[in-house]
């Protein structure tokens, strides 16, 4: 599914778009759609003028904050409710002028009955001595999950503290470099993706990411559901998961230097502060259980969708659109220089 008229998209076919249009207006029509829901910008290119023009109210699921030019292309601000699963999603869209309204966060659910596995072994398999301090992390091998510094910092760390990197990606070989240019062969290790990733959280003592501005990051969510502590870097939807000081540790945005310094001197505090750790690791617990239960999620869906289902058709066409978006776009482009 391609982004029309954005950043590295195809070349912009009308004929594509009609059908892609038709084609939504008839499925509706068919299957006798009440309420349209996209669960990413790309659809609404053509989700939201088949709703608006049948009078249908669309619902917008957000996963990812996009930049200024992705939200007017994909036409974001033509639906009728835009959920965030982080108020980090939403940002954008409220600088653009969107009514209050007409945003909502709904948290993701975290399966719990997923989690809570006993270890299957991961030190054993990657020989890492029982009584060592292990650090998780989990994510692609991108530029944007920054586990270089992970890497770094665990580097200024004792001997006995270990850091396990669960994925793959295109950073694979730039970072087993870095490993053994540091020396840390036999304590950093990248297995690559885990058959059984809920088992892991068992088998390790702390979970940390260094990534740029994540939108929600569910795996801190799923290590606190573990009872794991998690440091993670401030910023994004990261501070909506770890409170810090009370269910993990957050690190102010920075240098690659000061980065890597403040997350070994947080990752090595709790590695010689067991009470510590388990205090951070049950209040994100406590917590998470609370707020990400996959089951307010479903009920905050639930009714969102009753609300706009109860709004008059005539409510829910092209007259009901918000023009500010719009016009705050047009004094954007007014006041940008010119070459």
């Amino acid at each position: 599914m391609a982004y029309f008229l954005d950043y590295s998209s195809p070349r912009f076919s009308p004929r594509c778009f009609a059908r892609l249009l038709s084609d939504a207006r008839r499925l509706i029509r068919q299957e006798k759609v009440e309420l349209v829901q996209a669960n990413s910008a790309a659809p609404c290119q053509w989700l939201a003028p088949a709703a608006r023009s049948l009078r249908l109210p669309l619902v917008v699921h957000l996963h990812a904050s996009y930049l200024t030019r992705s939200r007017y292309v994909c036409l974001l601000h033509l639906a009728h409710r835009i959920v965030g699963a982080s108020q980090h999603a939403l940002t954008g869209l409220r600088e653009d002028g969107i009514p209050p309204g007409r945003t909502q966060v709904i948290l993701n659910g975290v399966d719990a009955a997923r989690l809570g596995i006993p270890g299957q072994g991961l030190r054993e398999r990657l020989e890492i001595p029982q009584d060592a301090f292990v650090i998780l992390a989990v994510g692609s091998l991108i530029s944007r999950k920054r586990h270089h510094l992970l890497i770094d910092a665990v580097s200024r760390m004792s001997e006995t503290s270990h850091l396990v990197i669960l994925g793959e990606g295109e950073l694979r070989e730039p970072l087993e470099q870095r490993v053994r240019e540091l020396g840390l062969s036999k304590r950093v290790h990248l297995p690559g993706s885990w058959p059984a990733l809920a088992s892991v959280y068992a088998d390790v003592d702390c979970f940390a990411l260094a990534s740029y501005k994540e939108t929600f990051g569910l795996v801190f969510a799923e290590a606190g559901l573990c009872s794991l502590p998690a440091v993670g870097v401030r910023g994004g939807g990261v501070t909506e998961v770890i409170e810090d000081g009370v269910t993990g540790l957050l690190v102010e945005e920075g240098t690659e230097e000061s980065l890597s310094e403040s997350l070994s001197l947080h990752l090595s505090a709790l590695s010689q502060n067991e009470a510590q750790r388990s205090a951070l690791g049950a209040a994100a617990r406590a917590r998470i259980a609370r707020e990400f239960d996959g089951k307010r999620m479903v009920e905050g869906f639930h009714a969102l969708y009753d609300q706009l289902v109860a709004v008059p058709p005539a409510q829910r066409g092209w007259s009901s659109i918000h023009l500010t978006p719009y016009l705050a776009l047009r004094s954007r482009l007014k006041s940008s220089p010119h070459p």
